[in-house]
Formats: C-alpha cells, structure tokens, sequence
C-alpha cells in the first residue's frame, strides 16, 4: 500500500489554495468510502505537497498540471519508474466544464485500486479493465464529500469480484446505488474499455440528448492506451475471477 499520495500543483490557472482545499475530502473518500469496499491496500493519506516541500520517495503523485501528458485525456496515470502517477490536464478539464476535483478523485481511486493498469475480469466471452470509475464518471453523478464534489466509483460485485478481506459484502454495483446491473452496464456518459480477440474497443453510453459525455470522449488511462504508449504485453495483464 502507498500510505501518502501527493497533489502537485503545476497549473497556472489553478491556485495552491484551491488544490490544496481538496486534500480533506479525497482523504476522506478514498479512506472512508472507499476502502470499505476495496480493501485497506487502497487506503492512504492525501496531502498538497507545497511548492519546496520534500515529497517521499514512496508516494504516489498526482501532478496538476494545464494540460495532460497524454493527448486527448483529462487526466492519466502511469507506471513512472516504479511508482504511479497521475496527470491531471486543468485546463481540459476547465474548458471541457468537468470539475477538477471529479477528474483528481476519479484518478485517485483508480490509481490506489490497480496502480499499474493490470487487473483484468472475465464478462462472458470478453474482459473488462478494472477501472473503478470509467462506467460512472459523468459528474452529475458524483456526490459531495465534506464540501467537495468527488467522483462516483464501482464496487468490487460490478466487476464479478468476490469482497476483498476485512471489508463487509454490499450489494451495491457503485457507491451511490446509481447501477442496476453488473460489468458491461454504464451510466449515461460513462465508458469502458473491452479486450476481445486481442482487440481493444471502446464502449460509452450515451447522454439522454444521444451525445456523447466530455469524459467519455476524453477517456483517461487504458489498457490499450498503456499497451500502446509503454509497449507491455498484454500477458502483463492479470486475469482475475
């Protein structure tokens, strides 16, 4: 478990004060909400690295920046020598009208539950990436944490996984109640991404007006992005039931 995750403030458009504001509500989530379902591995302390501040060695990091790394995405995050970090694009996020602190607890989750894009569930004849976020990541659908608005997330039953240790079954599909049904189901503006015969596809459920979300259109880190970008393997990826 990473026990610190440190928000790095690199944007010019976004205040120290105002990333900082979010360190309370992430911790809370990711420690209060989160872990009961996930497990105590994902738990871990959530602070605003200060400009000159010495970050450990082992934290993860989540970098906000203006405009995310990885072309197209809101925000990303990767396996960065050993350790994984997230990008978070403010500007995108900004002029796309998503919130930054949805994207930044969107990328938390994810990060802290597979940290190097490789947890893989079997859905019928295909496999899904365990991306706790992406089939729920419309911002309407958040909720308010201790004043924050953070991102809602999947449970380990959407994905067909059994409770981890310690943590009490739920029979919840996402945090919020919002899903009725399991792996492939979404919410208007979420998505996935689905690995069959070695072919990565994009799927997204569309909004009430048959457009698709900015977020879904934006999609942050994937497996086939990952793939693609570091040249993994796909046999890298771990098949889980």
């Amino acid at each position: 478990m990473a026990n610190v995750v440190a928000l790095i403030n690199q944007s010019t458009i976004v205040s120290d004060a105002e990333i900082a504001s979010y360190c309370p509500a992430l911790d809370a989530q990711l420690n209060d909400d989160f872990v009961p379902f996930w497990g105590y591995d994902c738990g871990a302390s959530v602070i605003f690295a200060a400009k000159g501040m010495k970050v450990p060695d082992s934290a993860r990091q989540i970098i906000i920046v203006d405009h995310c790394n990885e072309p197209g995405a809101l925000g990303f995050h990767i396996d960065a020598d050993g350790n994984p970090t997230s990008d978070i694009g403010a500007a995108d996020d900004l002029a796309d009208g998503c919130k930054l602190s949805v994207t930044i607890s969107h990328e938390l989750l994810e990060m802290q539950c597979d940290p190097l894009c490789t947890r893989m569930v079997p859905v019928g004849a295909d496999q899904f990436i365990v991306e706790v976020s992406d089939a729920v990541e419309a911002d309407a659908d958040g909720y308010e944490k201790n004043g924050i608005w953070v991102s809602d997330f999947c449970t380990p039953k959407f994905f067909g996984l059994s409770t981890p240790s310690g943590c009490t079954p739920d029979p919840r599909y996402d945090f919020r109640g919002l899903l009725t049904a399991p792996c492939p189901a979404m919410l208007p503006g979420g998505y996935l991404a689905k690995l069959a015969n070695n072919q990565w596809t994009d799927l997204t459920a569309r909004l009430a007006n048959g457009s698709r979300s900015y977020r879904s259109q934006r999609s942050g880190r994937t497996a086939y992005r990952i793939k693609a970008a570091w040249g993994k393997s796909l046999s890298l990826y771990k098949l889980e039931r």
